[in-house]
């Protein structure tokens, strides 16, 4: 997905670095399934087109020492940077009609280098990148990405008018909920559960389980906002 902003520049060495890291990657994968799949694997590994200095390697790569410690690190942090930001569009129901809008605060240089990508893996109309927190007129919500950085997602205005009025409500739903989940947990933890109910209804009740603990973790994030 985030190689498509880099694609569409199809002259560039951006495009010809993703093309690169594409063809390898099916290099490899079709080399690391040849045990399982053969025939496959060959018809189509021998119908890569390859570039100029490139082997057409036949071994097995699962020997092979590429792992970067550092880069897999930098990664992580963009991956959980990503998963903040959408974790804060969906607790305050922020869509692509919004034209979502995204601030980082973060000393990292990797946040400015891949802003672009951020903004294509987190559906964003726009991601800022600042080493120090500035003053703003505009209504947001936060989250921290570790110590790595502090996101700020902007709330449009009728998001912020529909939270104040169901702020209302939602200490008697989390009564409600807080309820639910406590007989739900109540049934599912006695061993003649675990022994006697169909493992279907057990996977029934833990994704009701689930949800029930999302909304209300929901719930006590738009509070705590309500708060601030």
């Amino acid at each position: 997905e985030s190689t498509k902003r880099g694609l569409r520049q199809v002259d560039s060495e951006t495009a010809a670095g993703h093309c690169w890291t594409l063809l390898l990657s099916l290099d490899v994968g079709l080399r690391a399934l040849a045990p399982f799949m053969p025939y496959l694997s060959e018809h189509l590994h021998q119908r890569l087109p390859l570039h100029s200095g490139l082997v057409n390697e036949l071994d097995f790569p699962q020997h092979s020492k590429w792992v970067n410690d550092e880069l897999e690190s930098e990664i992580q942090v963009l991956v959980d940077t990503i998963v903040a930001i959408r974790r804060l569009k969906k607790l305050f129901n922020v869509i692509a009609k919004h034209k979502p809008q995204v601030r980082i605060v973060s000393k990292l240089s990797l946040y400015r280098e891949l802003s672009g990508v951020i903004e294509d893996l987190a559906a964003c109309d726009k991601v800022t990148v600042a080493s120090e927190k500035q003053s703003s007129t505009v209504e947001t919500v936060s989250d921290t990405v570790g110590s790595h950085a502090t996101i700020y997602l902007t709330l449009p205005p009728e998001l912020k008018k529909a939270l104040e009025i169901d702020l209302a409500k939602l200490e008697k739903k989390r009564t409600k909920l807080l309820e639910e989940l406590r007989k739900m947990q109540s049934m599912t933890s006695v061993e003649s559960y675990r022994i006697n109910a169909p493992v279907k209804a057990q996977q029934g009740h833990a994704k009701k389980i689930a949800s029930l603990q999302e909304e209300l973790a929901r719930i006590d994030y738009m509070q705590n906002f309500s708060k601030m």
